[in-house]
């Protein structure tokens, strides 16, 4: 994992990684205020892995599924 970039003025955290078969899997996380205490959170991910690259964007879609699933869970706790 390297973190290439961390905008405060856009909420915006670029990372850039490879390996094995990935060739590219260039991941952004923005963050867009709502209101003082919550806020939506996105991943955009560009992933390049040749002839693999159908397998790999299911896997991504489902890894950060659960990871959404898993930070819902716990806004709901930190809520409480």
């Amino acid at each position: 994992l390297h973190v290439a970039r961390i905008d405060d003025g856009s909420r915006v955290l670029s990372s850039r990684e490879h390996g094995g078969l990935i060739r590219t899997w260039n991941h952004d996380i923005i963050v867009t205020p709502i209101d003082a205490r919550s806020c939506t959170y996105r991943d955009r991910i560009e992933i390049k892995a040749g002839p693999f690259t159908p397998f790999i964007v299911a896997y991504a879609r489902w890894f950060y599924l659960m990871r959404q699933r898993r930070w819902r869970a716990l806004a709901r706790e930190l809520a409480r």
